[in-house]
């Protein structure tokens, strides 16, 4: 953030200073680049002119609706933008309690813009994640009348399909979408799930590595890879993705499918009788989400942990002491 230069006595005006660039992905040169500075507001509406600019630089030839796609402007409200790209972030995680943070956060994106359609349609796909299917069907066909064009929309009728088991409707939706977001790693890591649940192991595999090569540092996509390869028994695979989570930021390492990698890792140590080893993920885990959060997470995640199996941490010995959140961390309920 800067303030442009003012005569003196008067108020310096809020302005924001971002620098577009066009990368050869092939070799990461910049292709393209300008400095572009203004008011937050000046910034939202710059999009049209940089896709210009982009366009002119590629020499492309974009149909009708790929340019409505790069040139659609999301909302006029920065600080409604601020919570909608926060709760893009969190929600990398991946696991019912993050989803459920990431749609609050998209509560407050909407109350101050009520028209931010893309808002919508992503609480949309979070509420049916979380169970909640009734609100997430009335948010898409808010985002349906605000923007009948969303691509996002395909997004969020695909997560609505998919958390209603119809895995084919899902997979249609999603496929749908990355015609028009071919990049977009999240609805990649989506279809590879689809895909999994109905027994394609290796068409899933396959999209999960693509969405982990377009993004490797998207916790959720990450996490879902290792534990796929795991499944599929790729166990030298699975470990080399584990070494990479040291590139994530600390608060997302050992959360949603991450957090179920670490408890395969304790398992699979604990059947080959590596206690020490198995100990150290234990503690790892704990170092990062606290040892209560532990518990519950070893108790939600299996049924055959015993006491005796677990290391003499200072546990409280009553389940009861378990928070309803700890538990949370699988998705468990009651």
């Amino acid at each position: 953030w800067i303030s442009p230069p003012q005569e003196r006595g008067t108020p310096a005006a809020p302005a924001v200073a971002f620098v577009p660039e066009l990368v050869q992905a092939s070799d990461r040169q910049v292709v393209w680049t300008e400095e572009v500075i203004g008011s937050p507001d000046a910034a939202l509406a710059s999009s049209r002119e940089i896709v210009d600019r982009v366009v002119e630089e590629l020499d492309l030839r974009l149909a009708a609706d790929q340019r409505r796609d790069l040139e659609r402007r999301l909302t006029n409200n920065e600080e409604a933008w601020r919570y909608f790209e926060k709760a893009r972030r969190v929600g990398k995680s991946g696991g019912i309690p993050v989803n459920r943070r990431a749609a609050t956060l998209l509560d407050s994106a909407i109350a101050l813009d009520t028209a931010f359609a893309r808002a919508y349609a992503g609480r949309a796909g979070l509420l049916a994640s979380i169970g909640e299917m009734d609100r997430g069907l009335e948010d898409l066909e808010r985002a349906r009348l605000l923007d009948p064009d969303l691509p996002e929309l395909l997004a969020a009728e695909g997560a609505l399909k998919y958390f209603r088991q119809d895995y084919e409707g899902a997979l249609r939706d999603w496929d749908s979408y990355l015609d028009r977001r071919p990049s977009d790693a999240e609805a990649l890591l989506n279809v590879g799930l689809a895909l999994r649940r109905l027994g394609r192991w290796e068409e899933a595999l396959q999209r999960m590595e693509r969405a982990h090569e377009l993004n490797p540092r998207h916790a959720n996509v990450l996490g879902n890879l290792i534990n796929t390869h795991r499944l599929m028994k790729n166990y030298a695979r699975a470990e080399d993705l584990i070494g990479l989570r040291e590139s994530l930021p600390l608060e997302l390492r050992h959360t949603g499918p991450l957090l179920r990698a670490d408890w395969d890792q304790w398992s699979r140590l604990q059947h080959y009788g590596d206690v020490r080893a198995a100990e150290r993920v234990l503690r790892v885990v704990a170092d990062s989400v606290g040892s209560n959060r532990l518990l519950g997470w070893l108790v939600s995640s299996s049924l055959n942990v015993t006491w005796f199996g677990l290391p003499n941490w200072g546990f409280r010995e009553d389940l009861r002491s378990v928070r309803a959140e700890d538990l949370e961390l699988q998705g468990v309920r009651g």
